[in-house]
């Protein structure tokens, strides 16, 4: 064995995991109550939100309120969920009003179009993206 396979090989030794004695201080179970302890203090430390001028608690710019994303999110948890129909009816009732439920109607048209490889979906799929985006 060459000096470099020795080095390499103490090396290794010496980064090797504990014994069975040692092992129990070194591996400590984690519970929920640890991890819940460790975000709150994590979040003590973090600085609180910029307000910039102008802006609305509660609104986001461009009159997009929290109700609208709030709907966009269930609409991706049942997309997430595997509920495929339920949100492709939820984006398509907005779709022509709010660019949030145009790009999840758009998502799901074009995730159902590469999955079957249907004819008809992917030509939905294009005049969706021809004429609304």
């Amino acid at each position: 064995m060459s000096s470099e396979e020795e080095d390499n090989f103490e090396d290794a030794i010496d980064q090797a995991p504990p014994g069975e004695e040692e092992a129990e201080e070194y591996y400590q179970p984690v519970t929920s109550e640890d991890i819940i302890a460790e975000h709150e203090k994590q979040e003590a430390k973090e600085e609180p939100p910029i307000v910039l001028p102008g802006l609305t608690p509660g609104v986001v710019p461009g009159g997009v309120t929290e109700a609208v994303l709030g709907e966009v999110l269930e609409g991706m948890d049942l997309f997430f969920n595997n509920k495929f129909e339920q949100c492709k009816s939820l984006f398509e009732k907005k779709a022509e009003r709010s660019m949030y439920h145009s790009l999840g109607y758009g998502t799901v048209l074009a995730v159902r179009a590469i999955m079957t490889l249907e004819r008809g979906d992917i030509q939905q799929v294009i005049i969706f993206y021809l004429f609304f985006l």
